[in-house]
């Protein structure tokens, strides 16, 4: 059983809205560490009682986990978005919270290999080399 500890970082997952549940993921998250009553929001800043079980991928220290974890969240926290056009903000996460692995892998569109509308298109080692213009669109 994984948890967060002192100095992680939670970072909304991109593209998660697929991922359904039948229960809810909070509901199941609650199921399958038996908890009855709803937990405190996972982001250690908020107070506030959650309400959804976001999709969220960890950061611990420089190194991020390919996973991506369901975690208790109020619907403020779950819904940040950065400005347009940047990464997903950082979130420092409550230490102690439970982290359930969803079936879904890092599919964030700033973090993965694959080009997006937040990075550069991906050029081979000799063309950054060499010097060659990065690749439109």
């Amino acid at each position: 059983m994984r948890k967060t500890k002192r100095g992680d970082f939670l970072i909304n997952a991109c593209d998660s809205s697929k991922d359904k549940v039948w229960v809810g993921w909070l509901k199941q998250w609650m199921q399958r560490f038996g908890m009855k009553q709803a937990p405190l929001c996972a982001v250690a800043e908020c107070g506030k009682l959650a309400t959804t079980g976001a999709h969220v991928r960890l950061m611990r220290r420089r190194h991020e986990f390919s996973l991506i974890y369901i975690v208790p969240m109020c619907t403020g926290c779950n819904n940040r978005t950065g400005v347009a056009g940047s990464p997903p903000p950082k979130m420092r996460a409550r230490s102690g919270v439970l982290l359930m692995e969803s079936n879904l892998k890092n599919t964030c569109r700033y973090r993965c290999k694959n080009s997006c509308k937040f990075k550069q298109k991906r050029q081979h080692w000799w063309q950054r080399l060499f010097g060659y213009p990065a690749k439109k669109g």
